[in-house]
């Protein structure tokens, strides 16, 4: 899991995110607008 999201949500909500991110079916454009972020910075997270 990804250390930055222990500590501040609960485990179960931690795992799906995590799950969420890791699909292959989940945009980079999603993921940005959902954090917050550019594209650019979630592209360089989740190489």
């Amino acid at each position: 899991m990804c250390s930055c999201l222990t500590g501040r949500i609960p485990g179960s909500l931690a795992d799906a995110l995590q799950d969420w991110l890791g699909s292959a079916g989940t945009l980079d454009e999603d993921v940005a607008e959902f954090v917050g972020w550019s594209v650019d910075e979630v592209a360089r997270h989740r190489e």
